[in-house]
């Protein structure tokens, strides 16, 4: 019944909110404002429990534990897909693409869907979290828009993906004793409206088309004229030749 067909449009939907946020700084300062340092916060696809639980758990060496992750970070992570019913459209809705090679390439009606995700921040301080958030928040007013090409092999069809910015929330972990290692947290939750194609198929280019003209109030459909348009030279594209025109006005008491 299926047929085989992959557009990988959840794996690019990954890689966009990672790449959303990988060109964010920060930067320690001395007290008369020349710079000490300037850092890149490196961004994972990682779930919240394992995020936190390597940052919180795993900074002791001499235990064996892993290395303790170095700080400010973030983590992105996709929470939940929802299908958006009130923006479905016909199933019989179609356009067509041409490949490189001039063939035509025929899409069906695409399935609107919301994808949820969740961003974690994690930092070792308040100024490095407040300048991480300064960077990210001024862009979701209330939505950021990305545009990308969801298939490889048709360059020209372009999507555009709104990604709003639904919530923002905090943690601060001061559990413990004082050489416990503490850490900020921001969860910041957001919102891509996308849509997810079916199978491609082959579509065969219109060689002959023919329209008929009849006396509208004639319940006999009596023909008054005959249009006929056909390619010259008949293997021409929709890029090169020209077309062939003719008209045929039957006699009288000819019908259809």
């Amino acid at each position: 019944m299926f047929s085989y067909f992959y557009h990988e449009k959840i794996r690019k939907t990954k890689l966009i909110m990672q790449a959303l946020f990988s060109n964010i700084y920060v930067v320690r300062k001395k007290a008369d404002g020349s710079v000490i340092n300037q850092q890149r916060v490196p961004v994972s696809y990682a779930s919240k429990s394992k995020f936190i639980d390597r940052i919180e758990n795993h900074g002791d060496l001499h235990e064996g534990g892993m290395v303790a992750m170095k700080l400010p970070r973030i983590a992105v992570e996709m929470t939940g897909m929802n299908r958006r019913g009130q923006h479905m459209v016909p199933k019989t809705n179609t356009f067509l693409s041409r490949t490189a090679a001039g063939a035509s390439k025929k899409f069906y009606a695409t399935i609107p869907y919301l994808l949820t995700f969740q961003v974690i921040i994690a930092s070792k301080t308040e100024d490095d979290m407040h300048q991480i958030l300064e960077q990210i928040l001024p862009y979701f007013a209330p939505a950021y828009t990305a545009t990308i090409k969801p298939f490889s092999d048709y360059p020209d069809i372009k999507e555009d993906l709104p990604i709003a910015l639904m919530s923002v929330s905090q943690e601060d972990n001061y559990e413990g004793q004082l050489e416990t290692r503490s850490s900020y947290y921001y969860y910041l939750d957001f919102e891509i409206h996308t849509d997810f194609y079916g199978p491609i198929s082959d579509s065969k280019l219109i060689k002959k088309a023919i329209v008929d003209f009849t006396e509208i109030d004639d319940s006999d459909g009596t023909l008054i004229e005959r249009i006929t348009v056909t390619p010259d030279p008949v293997d021409a594209d929709s890029d090169t030749g020209s077309y062939i025109t003719t008209y045929i006005i039957p006699g009288e008491g000819d019908s259809i």
